[in-house]
């Protein structure tokens, strides 16, 4: 999208069950540019606060490991897409037996104990 195509400020309401495929659907396409709507709000408010919370945590622990794998040289091998992450994700979360939101702790664990 350029900045000279004309655009339409929409509001959109769906369902919970519906709003993030049908957001990823329209991110995925350039569709869309989200504009914060509760900018004015303090963000402790907020509905989803609890899911930044959830994504900085697991961005906190990403780092972590990356940073450890620089310092002990342990080649890594960048996913080409984000369906390639989500799957080889699950089935490493699946291998060992752990619902997806316990994987990172517990790859954490793994390399404090090297």
């Amino acid at each position: 999208m350029f900045r000279s195509e004309d655009m339409h400020l929409l509001k959109i309401v769906m369902s919970k069950d519906n709003e993030y495929p049908i957001v990823d659907i329209l991110g995925k396409r350039g569709f869309a540019h989200m504009l914060d709507m509760n900018a004015d709000q303090q963000i402790f408010k907020l509905p989803y606060i609890d899911l930044v919370k959830r994504c900085e945590e697991s961005e906190r622990k990403v780092s972590f490991i990356i940073d450890q794998c620089n310092s002990y040289k342990i080649p890594m091998t960048p996913c080409s897409s984000v369906e390639e992450l989500s799957v080889l994700t699950r089935d490493i979360a699946q291998h060992r037996q752990m619902a997806l939101t316990m994987l990172f702790d517990n790859i954490e664990k793994d390399v404090h104990s090297i």
